[in-house]
């Protein structure tokens, strides 16, 4: 007889929870909500499976700072041991899954749009761009034409300071610097060009909406 989905969960559950528990023994006083959510993340049978749960428990308000401070926690007592560098490895990938998540929830909405709108390459995609901005300007409750300028107009700022910073650093190491250093500069400089490029693409598009 076959497992119904709710038993093979449970038995996932279980079986990292035991995986986990001679990988890992965390340490006594951890909240059990907070051990029931890892180990039901860690019993994910693929990536994808975990970000979808990770993405669920955001939105539910359920993943919250103590989740990954288990996480954390797990990590860094599988590292101490060093003897199972599978584990240590889907840990290390759980962790990052879970710190990424609990950044975005901190975002302001202007930053979450502005982070969903660099993803998409606006430079190379100018017409997706548009139609996502028209899109979220025209809903009700979302994101403003106002709200956007005013968060990019910081991003702006921010670039400019770090684009002076950068430049007095390459200036100060370019002479002595060996031709593969000077190749990694020419890289970076390029990356911190073609991500000014994409801003002001969403700047320019954002404010013909």
């Amino acid at each position: 007889m076959r497992a119904s989905p709710e038993e093979l969960q449970v038995q996932q559950m279980q079986e990292a929870k035991e995986a986990a528990q001679n990988a890992i023994p965390l340490s006594e006083g951890v909240d059990q909500d907070d051990l029931r959510v890892f180990y039901d993340l860690l019993a994910s049978t693929s990536y994808e499976e975990a970000q979808q749960k990770v993405v669920t428990l955001a939105s539910s308000g359920n993943l919250t700072e103590s989740v990954a401070e288990v996480a954390v926690q797990a990590l860094q007592q599988c590292r101490d041991k060093g003897d199972n560098p599978q584990m240590e490895q889907t840990l290390d990938g759980l962790v990052q899954l879970i710190i990424t998540a609990l950044q975005q929830q901190m975002m302001s909405p202007a930053l979450r749009l502005v982070e969903e709108l660099v993803q998409m390459n606006p430079s190379e995609n100018r017409q997706l761009t548009q139609q996502r901005l028209e899109l979220e300007f025209a809903t009700e409750g979302a994101v403003s034409q106002q709200e956007l300028k005013e968060q990019m107009t910081q991003f702006f700022a921010q670039m400019d300071q770090q684009d002076s910073e950068f430049a007095q650093q390459v200036e100060a190491v370019w002479e002595q610097a060996s031709e593969e250093d000077r190749e990694q500069i020419d890289q970076m400089t390029t990356m911190r060009k073609d991500a000014r490029a994409n801003m002001n693409v969403i700047m320019e598009l954002a404010e013909a909406c």
